[in-house]
């Protein structure tokens, strides 16, 4: 399954017009669709979850920039994916806290399921 979505992108990275990439990356879909049905994954479901994700996060980003008094759009590209990687340093940061709470107060772990 791996060979194949490497070979796909391959062809992808070999292309040598629009129309031919434009092909290839359909292959590439469709390989990494397989590849989810392999690991039994619902491939629709991932996706969906990933556009959760990523609107959450785009949120955050457009939410942040108006706290700045900016907007989105006069955003550099540096500022953009600083914004984007903090939800994610946040989270991590939460599950750690939790986890650590968990291993010093096992009796802590139910009240913080609560």
């Amino acid at each position: 399954m791996w060979d194949k979505v490497l070979e796909e992108l391959e062809e992808v990275r070999q292309a040598k017009d629009d129309a031919s990439r434009a092909g290839e990356l359909g292959d590439v879909l469709f390989a990494v669709v397989n590849l989810a049905r392999w690991f039994k994954v619902d491939a629709e479901s991932a996706l969906r979850q990933t556009n959760l994700r990523f609107r959450t996060r785009f949120k955050y980003i457009e939410n942040a920039a108006r706290a700045q008094g900016r907007n989105v759009a006069d955003l550099s590209f540096t500022e953009m994916d600083a914004l984007w990687s903090r939800p994610k340093t946040r989270n991590i940061n939460a599950m750690l806290r939790s986890a650590l709470e968990r291993f010093f107060d096992p009796g802590k772990a139910s009240r913080i399921s609560e």
